[in-house]
Formats: C-alpha cells, structure tokens, sequence
C-alpha cells in the first residue's frame, strides 16, 4: 500500500495522512516504551493498554500490519500470558521503524 492509495482509502489529501502518520509514530514508539516499561515489571495491564492503543490506532489507519501484531500482544497479555511476547514487541518495533523510514523516504507502506 502506498501512501496515494492510502489517503484515498480513508478520502483524505496525501500530506493529511503523511501528517497522521507522524503522529501515529511518535504516539505509537511513546507506547511502545510504556508497554516494554510495563512489561519489564511484569505489569499485564500496562502492556495490555499500550497494545490496545496501538491496536486501536493502526486499524484506524489501515496499518493492518501494525494492528496484527498489537492485537496480539493485547489477547497475550489479557489472557494473564507476558511468556512469549518478546518477539511480537521486537517485530511491533520492526513495523514501528519500516513506517518511521517510508516517511522519511516517502516511500511505499509495508506495514
């Protein structure tokens, strides 16, 4: 997906949903931290709610990618489950900087 067949996805302008997705990032690494800070003292809830904010917000955007694996770190966690999580947040990061370069690059989305 690219960001011209985005912003027409969701009917906006080009530098509209370049904007958003800024603002997705910054959010999105913030609660990243959070969820890595949460998850190193064992704080189910604290991972759980920074997942379910990057969930929320990729879906929004059509970052279906970004939403899997959210989704997934939340039903993890939710389910009282932090053993195993480390490979769904080091690939949420992943997903994280693969966005950071296509806008940097304004390049094509793979996430």
């Amino acid at each position: 997906m690219d960001f011209i067949a985005l912003a027409e996805n969701l009917g906006m302008e080009v530098e509209e949903i370049v904007a958003l997705l800024k603002l997705f990032h910054e959010e999105s690494v913030a609660d990243l931290e959070a969820m890595q800070r949460a998850f190193e003292k064992r704080a189910k809830k604290g991972v759980v709610e920074a997942a379910k904010s990057i969930k929320g917000s990729a879906i929004n955007l059509g970052l279906l990618g970004i939403h899997k694996i959210a989704k997934e770190i939340e039903r993890n966690a939710r389910r009282n489950s932090l053993k195993g999580i480390e490979p769904s947040v080091e690939l949420l990061k992943g997903k994280l900087d693969q966005l950071a370069e296509s806008l940097q690059n304004n390049s094509l989305l793979i996430v």
